[in-house]
């Protein structure tokens, strides 16, 4: 058993001189003192003392001083067999875990019994903790380097540390490499957390986890997943498969096979994305790409915003190709000129300034500048509040800012608070001419179709119907039922006072058309259902009347049928 502390030894001094003292001043014939508790008193203040007192439930032992003083630094080594005590240089023990490798340096280790291979050419200052390796080299060599633990590791770099793992290196100044398996922290400050294979090779770079991943550039980090370069300064991957960043402060999170050369990118996930654009961005999908300068690419696939400040979002090989330009989804869409937008579907090209389009059919190109296209697609102005919404055309004005501004008008139409059914209208093929009125043409179920007629054909007699209803001279106030005819001919009493006007038109359907006519009517105010007309003397004249809204509107007159 070995008992070291030269820190006792003026203490245990003093002891064996009162212990001498007390002896010299027995009687010869006593050669053995008993006590309990030795107290050994400061000279200078009695009140400060040591105290010796062994332990309860000893063993009974025997120590031997050593026969003389030594001088220098020494500690006791007690021979645990005999108990005799002598003065020992303590870097001559050699049977503790760890040895000076060199007293000049400074420097620990372990010692050479523990190695497989004792460790050569450890740096001032420096201590290697580990037990194993393939070469004597392989060992803290650089000056206040240390290794702590496993197998083959070298800190080579100034103030380098490794810690644990297998063939690990710290060969940068203030270099750190800790765990894992063939790692590398090769330039100042940088750092490698485990994993396999794993790089640090430019100043204040950090690799954390992973296989196969390298930081390159200064203060460039990786952490986790496999075959990651980063190169960006002060750029950052953070797992994924294959990624590289080479833009400054570019970055990229997850994925496989992105590319960010791009400063101050982003890329995050998906698979052979593409950043190239300073301060662009790709999110998601694969095969897309941001070329233009803030631009973005929001997932789908083979997606490009190449444009300036250009955005698409999702869809298929589809490009936003000029500054300002938007694809909102969709497949094979361009917005190739400034401050235009694809709204989705598909086949759509905008090659004007200022357009707006969605088609869902087959290719489109839209060139006429401030456009919006709407192709192979209905609309609706759709509502759900109980109010039909208007479709309105609002009139001229120059006026910036909130819209409308006061005293601006609109034309609007809008559907019926009440439908009896869906009806279509088609519009006329053609433009008409002047004072030409928009009439049905032909009418299939609830789908008219419109035509543009002139005023003297509407109220022609052609088409008057050719059964009518005779109403008797001299019969005032009648009553009309439209749905027995839709022709009247009134028949005049030619007498002073007799206006011949009819009461009312009963029974009528939307939209429908009758006709009314007064022969030889000597008065010249007639009322029909409400509405005043003027008949001429003596005139053979008719109007024609049509039921719109809940009410009988007159379209027109008509000589003698």
């Amino acid at each position: 058993m070995v008992r070291r502390g030269n820190i006792m030894k003026r203490s245990i001094l003093v002891c064996a001189t009162v212990l001498t003292t007390a002896a010299g001043m027995a009687t010869a014939q006593v050669s053995e003192q008993t006590v309990q508790t030795l107290r050994v008193e400061d000279p200078s203040n009695p009140m400060n003392s040591i105290r010796l007192q062994p332990p309860t439930g000893i063993t009974s032992y025997a120590l031997t001083w050593p026969a003389s003083l030594t001088a220098g630094t020494w500690t006791f080594v007690i021979n645990g067999s005999t108990g005799t005590m002598s003065w020992v240089d303590p870097t001559t023990l050699g049977n503790g875990p760890v040895e000076i490798a060199s007293s000049g340096n400074y420097n620990l280790r372990r010692v050479a019994a523990l190695n497989n291979i004792a460790p050569t050419g450890i740096g001032q200052y420096a201590n290697d903790f580990s037990g194993s390796r393939s070469a004597a080299g392989r060992t803290a060599t650089g000056q206040y380097s240390a290794i702590l633990g496993g197998n083959d590791n070298l800190a080579s770099g100034q103030y380098s540390l490794v810690v644990g793992g297998n063939s690990n290196g710290a060969t940068g100044q203030y270099s750190l490499a800790v765990g894992g398996n063939s790692n590398l922290a090769s330039a100042q400050y940088s750092l490698v957390g485990g994993g396999q294979s794993n790089q640090a090779t430019n100043s204040y770079a950090l690799v954390l986890g992973g296989q196969s991943n390298t930081a390159s550039a200064n203060a460039s980090v990786v952490v986790g997943g496999q075959s990651n370069a980063n190169s960006s300064s002060l750029g950052f991957i953070g797992g994924g498969n294959n990624n590289t960043s080479i833009g400054n402060k570019a970055i990229i999170v997850g994925g496989q096979s992105n590319t960010n050369t791009a400063n101050i990118g982003f890329l995050g996930g998906g698979a052979s994305n593409n950043v190239s654009g300073n301060i662009a961005v790709v999110v998601g999908g694969q095969s897309n790409a941001a070329a233009g300068d803030r631009a973005a690419a929001v997932g789908g696939q083979g997606n490009s915003a190449s444009g300036g400040l250009s955005f698409v979002g999702g869809g298929e090989t589809n490009t936003a190709g000029a500054n300002y330009s938007a694809v909102l989804g969709g497949q094979n869409n361009v917005a190739s000129s400034q401050y235009s937008s694809v709204l989705g579907g598909q086949n759509l090209t905008l090659s004007a300034n200022n357009t707006a389009g969605f088609n869902s059919g087959s290719a489109m190109t839209i060139s006429t500048a401030n456009t919006v296209a709407f192709g192979n697609n209905n609309i609706w102005l759709a509502n759900n509040n109980n109010t039909a919404s208007e479709l309105r055309f609002y009139e001229p004005t120059a006026t910036t800012g909130a819209f409308p501004p006061s005293g601006v008008n609109y034309a609007g139409f809008k559907a019926a608070p009440t439908m009896a059914d869906d009806n279509t209208y088609t519009l006329p093929a053609s433009v008409g001419n002047v004072n030409d009125v928009l009439v049905m043409d032909t009418k299939t179920g609830n789908n008219a179709t419109m035509k543009w007629a002139s005023v003297a054909n509407v109220l022609s007699v052609t088409g008057y119907p050719s059964v009518q209803a005779n109403v008797p001279a001299a019969t005032d106030n009648v009553t009309l039922d439209a749905a027995q005819y839709s022709a009247f001919y009134i028949q005049s009493d030619n007498g002073v006072g007799g206006d011949d006007d009819i009461l009312s038109i009963i029974n009528p359907t939307p939209g429908q058309v009758i006709y009314v006519y007064w022969a030889n009517d000597t008065q010249n105010d007639v009322t029909i259902a409400g509405i005043p007309f003027v008949v001429p003397n003596g005139a053979d004249v008719g109007v024609t009347l049509i039921y719109l809204n809940g009410g009988w509107r007159c379209v027109g007159s008509f000589v003698q049928p």
